[in-house]
């Protein structure tokens, strides 16, 4: 199961706070939707997508399957 939250918008001076345990990660950056296909696999491409779509739409929360409606 995951669950993907909506954290808002975040300016440079939000970014540059943010603080990561560098045990968990090796990197981490923004990106726009448009890199998506070269950053994540299919399946969650499709979710981060619907995810977006959504947000954009103001439909609300989702239930996805594989990154599609269940």
């Amino acid at each position: 199961m995951r669950f993907l939250y909506d954290g808002g918008v975040l300016d440079a001076a939000a970014l540059d706070r943010i603080r990561l345990e560098p045990t968990e990660l090796l990197e981490w950056r923004t990106a726009p939707r448009e890199e998506l296909r070269g950053l994540v696999k299919p399946h969650l491409r499709r979710q981060i997508k619907a995810c977006l779509d959504a947000l954009a739409e103001g439909s609300g929360p989702l239930e996805l399957h594989r990154g599609r409606p269940a």
